[in-house]
């Protein structure tokens, strides 16, 4: 008996020591990660001054130590507090992971950069995201795509839905269209053997102010507008709603040229019911109610903020 609880704690002492040993090594990987980032984005000030060449140099080094660190499991549960220059998101199901980064480049471009892991059963696979729109010229909205050709974004908030029987994550993010305008848009997350897959015809977007919305499923939704503005694009956790500020030009003559558009002080939204994620407009009004407000506060649903 006494053998037998010496033989006991022995193989947990051997096997606490191999998981902080493990522990270790995630944390001095992160210190590394986290150095090469404050490196990347040295600053003298006002701005950041590496050149384009160090920044790629970084951003590939950058890449390479996280290949290595996640696909340790036990980086999936790491918080990684120190790395401020990253936006992590973890899914509501704690399942999938984000990991994505950009450069600004002295033309204005920027490149994107990210890592995906998703826990499949007792599995942990991680894919690597390759920014491939600079060779996306149109059509953005109604193409699918996979980590292998990337429509880079930088994304904060994963939101958790099934589509058919089958999970998928909307992930909000945003992007740079150079010194031109800014983008911030919903992209459908699913996995598929072994790719990550991006865009699914899960959206009913009916326009009355853009019929060809109507004619073709979208992907994705992209909302460009002035670089010079702010809008928000955001889940919503008492409605259920993903909220997103109405855009419109700054005056009728600029109709249809993104870069002049912005928040026009309404909101509209897009909320699943069980089969699509349903565009609903003119949810709510900054200055006053609107009728359809009315009507559902007749009901006993009030949806002001």
């Amino acid at each position: 008996m006494h053998k037998i609880i010496l033989l006991s704690l022995s193989l947990f002492l051997i096997s606490f020591s191999a998981s902080a040993q493990k522990q270790n090594w995630v944390e001095n990987k992160v210190i590394t990660i986290h150095g090469m980032f404050e490196e990347l984005f040295l600053s003298d000030g006002t701005k950041f001054i590496q050149s384009d060449s160090t920044k790629l140099s970084l951003s590939y080094e950058i890449s390479e130590q996280f290949k290595e660190l996640l696909v340790n499991k036990e980086s999936f549960n790491y918080s990684f507090d120190s790395l401020k220059r990253i936006g992590i998101r973890m899914s509501q199901d704690k399942k999938v992971k984000t990991y994505t980064w950009s450069i600004k480049l002295e033309n204005g471009e920027h490149i994107y950069y990210g890592f995906i892991q998703q826990k499949d059963g007792n599995k942990l696979k991680v894919y690597q995201l390759k920014d491939d729109s600079r060779k996306m010229k149109s059509d953005i909205e109604y193409l699918a795509f996979d980590h292998k050709h990337w429509y880079g974004a930088n994304y904060y908030k994963i939101v958790d839905f099934k589509y058919r029987g089958k999970k998928m994550y909307a992930l909000l993010g945003m992007r740079s269209n150079k010194y031109i305008s800014k983008i911030k848009l919903i992209e459908i997350l699913s996995f598929s053997g072994k790719k990550a897959k991006f865009g699914h015809r899960v959206f009913k977007y009916d326009r009355k102010d853009d019929p060809d919305k109507i004619k073709r499923k979208q992907y994705r939704i992209l909302m460009e507008y002035d670089q010079k503005v702010s809008t928000t694009l955001n889940y919503d956790e008492r409605y259920k709603m993903i909220v997103f500020d109405h855009l419109a030009p700054e005056s009728p003559k600029l109709k249809n040229i993104r870069r002049f558009y912005g928040p026009d002080g309404s909101y509209d939204a897009f909320a699943f019911d069980g089969f699509k994620w349903k565009y609903i407009p003119d949810k709510w009004a900054v200055n006053g109610r609107n009728k359809k407000q009315d009507k559902l506060k007749n009901k006993g649903i009030d949806y002001t903020f």
